[in-house]
């Protein structure tokens, strides 16, 4: 009896656990969002500054209600609500959500990520972009160095059917700063404009700061109702006065006046022209002179004549800056400088032995002083040894434009000689310009001795010392002697 009951005992444990084990095998079903197969979506309105999501998949009867989340680029939670899902806003499985704004994210441009939870399975729904898209935009100055008026000209590569910046109500305008002060001290040089993917500005820069150099410039998106203020471009550009040439001219009306004219064109600058003046240095760095210039009727010429008076009737190079004074009296020196040439040309001689007539020609050519040369002389010396003994001198006189002075003189006797040529300025100053040596030998010196030649249709017998007629033949037929023998 007793094993019997031990029996029925033990067969009774079995068929417990038999029973449990069946029971805790069974599957219990498990809602979640991948067997239910919950998906969403999102379509972005970025001009409008909104975005919808859709999400499908959905089960009334085991899903009545999902959590969104929508979280900034710092993981910031910018929204988040429960959402009940009733026959009214879920169809065929699909909700529909309203419109959600940057204003319901509290006006930030950002990057928003959004999420849905689904019976606690998280679902990412997509990233919402209501950035700036600086990285877009480019912005270019165009107008030159010398000139107020500007153009700049915004740009951006942002697809036709995007916006540089979601929403309404973004308004672009241009700033402007020399580049030695700090951007706090930026002012707007340009009227506010709606924003738009190009847009180009007029700009004034003699409506401000007066400062010439480096400037920098930039593109500030604002909106009020977003409280936003942000950099959309920057640009960098220059303010200094420019010209188009200077130029020294030496026309022959110039020279005539012993003088020569500057010539500065088309000079320009953003903050007007008082006064023009040429500040003119010797080669050694001395300031010389300070010229105002004459303007032309057409205000596109400033000149000014230098005489070799105003220059000390001193030769040489001279070198000349153009100064500005603004229309606010700021007195700015142009880069731009030109050298006057008054030095002297000595040019070179040239010597030309006439052994028939006993005669040499000097020729100075390529010779030059400013205002002309008002003539040249020859000064003729006889070399013996280190000594130079001056024998004669010859005088060419000069013409306007002459580049050639000669003159022809007798030779007097064979040997050395030296020549040296002194060019005469109109202000009758001596300047010395260059010297060459030349010899005489006894072929140079013409006719000598006796020769025969016609006088009055008769030959005749001449005698001839060094190319000239003697007409005393007393010591060359020594009739000095002749008498000293035969006194009378």
């Amino acid at each position: 009896m007793k094993n019997m009951l031990e029996n029925v005992k033990f067969r009774a444990i079995i068929a417990f656990l038999i029973v449990f084990s069946m029971l805790i095998s069974i599957d219990v079903p498990q809602l979640n969002a991948a067997e239910t197969k919950v998906t969403a979506s999102l379509s972005v309105d970025r001009k409008n500054a909104k975005f919808t999501y859709n999400v499908k998949g959905l089960d009334l009867a085991t899903n009545n209600y999902f959590d969104l989340t929508i979280t900034d680029s710092s993981k910031k939670t910018a929204l988040e609500k429960k959402v009940d899902l009733t026959s009214e806003n879920v169809t065929d499985g699909e909700y529909k959500s309203d419109d959600i704004s940057l204003e319901d994210l509290g006006n930030s441009f950002d990057t928003y990520k959004v999420s849905i939870k689904v019976n606690e399975t998280e679902i990412v729904v997509g990233s919402v972009d209501f950035t700036i898209h600086t990285e877009k935009v480019t912005m270019a100055m165009k107008g030159g160095k010398g000139s107020a008026s500007r153009t700049v000209n915004m740009t951006s590569t942002e697809a036709a059917t995007d916006v540089i910046a979601p929403g309404a109500n973004n308004k672009v305008s241009v700033y402007a700063w020399p580049a030695s002060e700090t951007e706090n001290n930026a002012r707007a040089v340009g009227t506010e404009q709606d924003l738009a993917n190009a847009l180009t500005w007029k700009i004034d820069l003699n409506t401000g700061d007066h400062v010439y150099g480096n400037w920098n410039a930039k593109l500030v998106l604002k909106n009020s109702d977003k409280k936003v203020s942000q950099t959309l471009a920057t640009a960098t550009f220059v303010v200094s006065p420019t010209q188009k040439s200077m130029k020294i001219s030496k026309k022959a009306a110039y020279e005539k006046k012993q003088s020569f004219r500057i010539n500065l064109s088309k000079l320009k600058n953003a903050f007007g022209i008082k006064k023009v003046s040429f500040r003119i240095y010797n080669a050694q760095g001395s300031k010389v002179a300070t010229l105002t210039a004459k303007k032309n009727a057409a205000g596109t010429l400033y000149y000014k004549d230098v005489t070799m008076k105003k220059l000390g009737y001193k030769l040489g190079r001279y070198k000349i800056k153009a100064v500005l004074t603004d229309a606010y009296g700021s007195i700015r020196t142009l880069a731009t400088t030109v050298w006057a040439d008054q030095n002297k040309k000595v040019g070179a001689i040239s010597i030309t032995k006439k052994a028939k007539t006993g005669k040499t020609e000097f020729k100075l050519s390529n010779a030059y002083l400013p205002g002309y040369i008002k003539k040249v002389k020859f000064f003729i010396y006889k070399v013996k040894g280190s000594k130079n003994t001056k024998v004669d001198i010859l005088t060419a006189k000069g013409k306007k434009k002459n580049v050639t002075y000669k003159v022809v003189g007798k030779n007097e006797s064979v040997g050395k000689y030296l020549v040296k040529a002194y060019a005469y300025t109109q202000w009758n100053k001596k300047v010395f310009m260059t010297s060459q040596t030349y010899k005489l030998s006894k072929k140079d010196m013409g006719k000598n001795g006796w020769i025969y030649e016609k006088y009055r249709g008769k030959k005749y017998k001449f005698y001839y010392v060094n190319n000239e007629k003697q007409t005393d033949l007393t010591k060359v037929l020594k009739l000095k002697n002749l008498l000293n023998a035969f006194p009378l």
